[in-house]
């Protein structure tokens, strides 16, 4: 292939993406521009941010201080580009082979185009251009093989991470081609990848748990009052501010000095750090090993491309499909008995087609990896943010801890299924036309959806609660207000849920939660309708005002008036739900066709 050839292909690559933005409409396309803008802005900014900070800062310091930012800025580079991988989970291939071989162009020319168009994104240049002016600042103050090598670390890093990065996505898109499989491996690296992420703060939250235990086991029994409170939790600020102590930064150097030797990515920083300090040998080890192991990992990518190309990884499944044909399906042997079906279970005051369609959509929704997705985020942050804001035990008041619950049981619902609940119908796609077409009303549609997402959705705010009863204990009354007050939370939600279901529905990318391309209008508009969401819930934290006022001023001691209070503010919320409920059932009615429209659209 030659450059010429190169150039023809990169600027047909570049008017697929600016026609796909046109086509989308003028907002999707100034869009584009401005992200193209900010994208050169942002590799230009690190690159001068890196060699001022090379230039200036790093000559002046010991060597392992240029060592700790090299690592700190791989880190940063590693959990981006992680993230990166997670919302794609598939090899982003710039040039389908099937439609590109028949040009004039070799297979080594789209696996190079390939290669490099998934490693071009924000974050890869971003960071390339901020070690770079790192290197380049280090290397006006070096002299000798220094100055000539450091710029070269850097980009036998990137070869070498941007190699493994293009061979584990090809891998996942071989694991991923099975529907079956999919579902199960996106829930299998979603939940890895949020447990490596967690791995650090695990050892302290642990220590913190068992610091604080043997705290109050050894605290003697004493009345402390706010005013000696508050100076004990300055004193423990102050204490924490404190530099480290040179025994301190020794051992971290060490360790940091360990670990990069140890581990691949972490040999960009132990070849700076002996470049430094002039062992050549080292230095020279890290830089033709990252390089060989670029290189090895491009051949294997390439081998994968060229069996590809050749057929090897669909030989023999025609035979396998064929052969699975053949089995005939056998009969259900075990006889249905005369006990009701669970379909045909009735809940009180639900009307039976509304029922129906909670039970069809709760079943979907075990089923859809997107929930599986969906619940395994805000549990483990539930646990992390726990375990933070549990280190005062004793320090909470009982009017705040109320209110931490309640706040922590918003923060669950608003983490998990409320994105689902604002795109509800499009998890549904071609059953939608199923919903519509059936005699239920539209009010028992709606009704059955948001009864649907209830248990998840409830199941999650206990637990907060719980979590919040746990580190500190509440009153009973109050205890019993907060998670009555799951009821208005969750209803609330249903209402702004349906709302933005009707009239913003987004085309969703099978088997994720990530909208398709080419929908920016809708994306801001849900955002700024979740924000005004947002602000009735102030409203649900009245009844505790009112309690405290009332214990300000020394009335009705004794008496549960937060208690009392949620329950009229929920009997009103469901008055008011249902009330709501009747109007977007006329909405629904109205717009049914657009919303048809929409998710039965496949996603690009």
């Amino acid at each position: 292939m030659t450059w010429h050839h190169l150039k023809t292909f990169l600027w047909l690559r570049w008017r697929l993406v600016l026609n796909h933005s046109r086509r989308h409409g003028a907002v999707s396309l100034a869009l584009f521009f401005i992200f193209k803008i900010v994208f050169a802005l942002s590799a230009l900014a690190a690159l001068i941010i890196g060699f001022l900070l090379g230039a200036t800062s790093l000559p002046n310091r010991p060597p392992e201080v240029a060592m700790l930012t090299f690592a700190g800025v791989i880190v940063a580079y590693l959990f981006f580009t992680v993230i990166g991988i997670m919302v794609e989970l598939q090899r982003a291939e710039m040039l389908s082979l099937d439609k590109f071989m028949h040009l004039p162009m070799t297979l080594s020319g789209a696996f190079l185009i390939n290669y490099l168009g998934s490693s071009m994104n924000l974050s890869a240049l971003v960071f390339f251009s901020g070690m770079l002016g790192l290197s380049l600042g280090l290397s006006i103050e070096s002299d000798g093989a220094a100055a000539f090598i450091l710029p070269l670390f850097v980009v036998v890093f990137f070869l070498m991470m941007t190699a493994l990065i293009y061979q584990f996505r090809g891998w996942l898109a071989s694991m991923l081609a099975n529907p079956r499989r999919r579902q199960t491996m996106i829930v299998i690296i979603t939940m890895a990848f949020l447990l490596v992420m967690m791995s650090p703060s695990l050892p302290g939250i642990v220590s913190m748990y068992r610091h604080k235990a043997d705290a109050d086991t050894n605290a003697p029994a004493v009345t402390v009052n706010a005013g000696d409170k508050s100076v004990d939790l300055q004193a423990r600020r102050n204490q924490r501010r404190q530099p480290m102590t040179p025994e301190e930064v020794f051992k971290l150097q060490s360790r940091a000095r360990f670990a990069s030797a140890i581990l691949p990515p972490g040999w960009l920083a132990y070849g700076v750090v002996n470049t430094l300090e002039g062992r050549i040998i080292p230095a020279l080890a890290c830089f033709f090993g990252m390089g060989l192991i670029g290189a090895w990992s491009l051949r294997r990518s390439y081998q994968t491309t060229l069996r590809l190309y050749r057929g090897e990884f669909s030989a023999g499944h025609g035979s396998k499909q064929r052969a699975a044909s053949q089995v005939q399906a056998r009969p259900r042997t075990r006889p249905v008995n005369g006990r009701r079906a669970h379909a045909g279970l009735r809940l009180p005051w639900v009307p039976e087609r509304a029922y129906a369609v909670s039970v069809a959509s709760f079943r979907y929704l075990l089923r859809i990896p997107e929930m599986k997705l969906t619940l395994l985020s805000p549990l483990i942050m539930l646990l992390v943010f726990g375990g933070m804001s549990g280190s005062g035990k004793a320090e909470i008041a009982e009017y705040p801890g109320a209110l931490r619950a309640l706040g922590f049981a918003a923060l669950m619902l608003l983490m998990s299924i409320l994105y689902l609940q604002t795109n509800q119908f499009a998890y549904d796609r071609s059953g939608f036309r199923a919903f519509v077409l059936s005699p239920a009303s539209r009010r028992d549609v709606l009704l059955g959806k948001n009864l649907a997402f209830f248990p998840f959705g409830a199941g999650l705010m206990v637990l907060a609660i719980g979590l919040c009863q746990w580190l500190a204990p509440l009153r009973p009354d109050h205890l019993a207000a907060v998670s009555l007050q799951i009821i208005p939370i969750f209803l609330w939600f249903c209402v702004a849920g349906n709302a933005m279901s009707i009239y913003l529905p987004l085309v969703v990318k099978p088997g994720t939660a990530m909208p398709a391309t080419g929908q920016s209008l809708k994306l801001l508009l849900r955002f700024l309708a979740t924000l005004a969401s947002l602000v009735p819930l102030v409203l649900l934290a009245l009844p505790l005002g009112i309690e405290y006022l009332m214990h300000l001023m020394a009335w009705g001691e004794g008496f549960p008036t937060f208690l009392v209070l949620v329950l009229i503010q929920t009997a009103l919320m469901i008055w008011l739900y249902l009330i709501i409920l009747d109007r977007q059932a006329e909405w629904l009615h109205r717009r049914e066709q657009e919303i048809l429209a929409v998710v039965t659209t496949k996603a690009e």
